[in-house]
């Protein structure tokens, strides 16, 4: 009997043991690195000019004038991958010195350049999935009901210099790089197809009319190059900047909501 006890449990604490193990060991899996990787790199470099002079009278006595100047330079290159911020600041310190009949200059030149490199592009090919809390739900939900697909390859011939391509024939989505305002963007032009060519209606190319010189958006050349692109980016910017879209262009804004709520 108290065999039967003792086996009895044995047994049950092995179940609890495996019950607890459920889950244990399994990777989790792996989610698409977030699109803000940020390097720092510092250098300073230091330059010292030294001039001698003759004095025609002399000095009765040795006077040591400073005179110190700051300058800072700020440079901002940014392309579709990357942001790089470049910070130059100069510190100039003349030393003048004026001893019996010499007159000496000394001119110390420091500069530090802070260079702050901001990736912008995601690792991995692009997933419509990495969208979640960027664009609405409806829209992603969509996209995969649809069928379409991302490709994410910089040699593909179809961009043929573009950052990314929307083809519907293809039910697909080729991106140069997997950057999230670009993929967006590409999003808002399937948005608009799939809602029978909404970037195209009258509404909207008489809201394109009204508003396209208010656009505040990052890219507003490219933005108000055409009614498409506009819609485009402005399917962008009431995903990633709503507040600035509803200020800047209303009537686009209420028009963006108006058609995902349709989808």
């Amino acid at each position: 009997m108290k065999k039967a006890v003792s086996k009895l449990i044995a047994v049950a604490l092995a179940v609890i043991v495996i019950a607890a193990g459920v889950g244990m060991g399994v990777p989790a899996s792996k989610s698409v690195e977030a699109s803000s990787k940020v390097s720092v790199k510092v250098s300073t470099t230091r330059k010292v000019k030294t001039k001698k002079y003759k004095l025609k009278k002399k000095v009765c006595r040795k006077k040591t004038t400073t005179k110190k100047k700051m300058k800072t330079t700020k440079k901002l290159t940014k392309s579709v991958s990357k942001k790089v911020e470049k910070v130059i600041r100069q510190n100039t310190v003349v030393k003048t010195t004026m001893k019996a009949k010499r007159k000496t200059v000394k001119t110390t030149i420091t500069t530090k350049t802070t260079t702050k490199t901001t990736n912008l592009a995601r690792s991995g090919s692009a997933d419509i999935n990495q969208l979640k809390g960027i664009i609405d739900t409806r829209v992603i939900n969509s996209f995969k009901k649809t069928g379409m697909t991302i490709e994410t390859n910089p040699r593909s011939s179809v961009l043929k210099g573009a950052d990314g391509v929307f083809s519907p024939s293809r039910k697909r989505i080729y991106l140069k790089a997997n950057v999230d305002r670009v993929l967006v963007h590409e999003v808002g032009h399937f948005v608009a197809y799939r809602q029978g060519r909404a970037d195209s209606t009258k509404e909207f190319q008489a809201i394109y009319k009204a508003e396209k010189n208010k656009f505040k958006g990052d890219n507003k050349k490219y933005a108000v190059s055409s009614n498409k692109e506009f819609f485009a980016e402005c399917f962008k910017e009431y995903s990633m900047n709503k507040s600035s879209l509803k200020k800047n262009c209303p009537r686009s804004y209420k028009y963006i909501q108006s058609v995902i709520s349709r989808m």
